[in-house]
This record gives C-alpha cells, sequence and structure tokens, in this order.
C-alpha cells in the first residue's frame, strides 16, 4: 500500500510533497509506541482519499456553477420526490 505524491500528481498540488504511507506511519510510530500500523495505514489511506475525492467534487461542482451547499440542496430535493417539481410534463 505505498504511496508516492508528486507535483502536479493525482491531488494536482504543486505544493509541498506528502510523505508516502510508510513514512508517515513510522513517523507516528517513533511517537506512539502502541500505535497499530496497520490500522493506522488504513486510516491515514482512507483520509487521503477523502481529500483527494473532496477536492475533485469540488471541481465538478464548480464547473455546475453551483457550490457545494447548493448541491446538497438538489440532492436533497430530489430524494424528496415530486413535490419539489413544477406541474406539467417532464
Amino acid at each position: 500500500m505505498a504511496e508516492t505524491t508528486e507535483p502536479g500528481g493525482p491531488t494536482g498540488s504543486t505544493g509541498p510533497e506528502e510523505p508516502t504511507l510508510d513514512e508517515q506511519i513510522a513517523a507516528y510510530q517513533r511517537e506512539f509506541r502502541d500505535l497499530d500500523p496497520q490500522v493506522e495505514k488504513v486510516v491515514s489511506a482512507l483520509g487521503r482519499l477523502n481529500r483527494r475525492m473532496n477536492v475533485a467534487y469540488g471541481r465538478q461542482v464548480a464547473a455546475l456553477g453551483i457550490s457545494n451547499a447548493e448541491w446538497e440542496v438538489l440532492k436533497t430535493l430530489v430524494l424528496a420526490g415530486l413535490p419539489h417539481l413544477p406541474e406539467g410534463p417532464r
């Protein structure tokens, strides 16, 4: 499950390079001896995936010309059913 992040890589960032998961876990283990490295590796990988998904999600809604909050409202209205739709043919 080793991971590298390069400038312009999966996150699209050109900022400081993020340590690999193995480097990150090794640093944690130096400070927290009781840390379960397998659990922490999964948790850290999920955190990274979440950040990347949020960036991609933000780009998608921006391309639609709406905010994340507006998208959430639209999704809620769709799931609520027909009362939010105007009368007439679809």
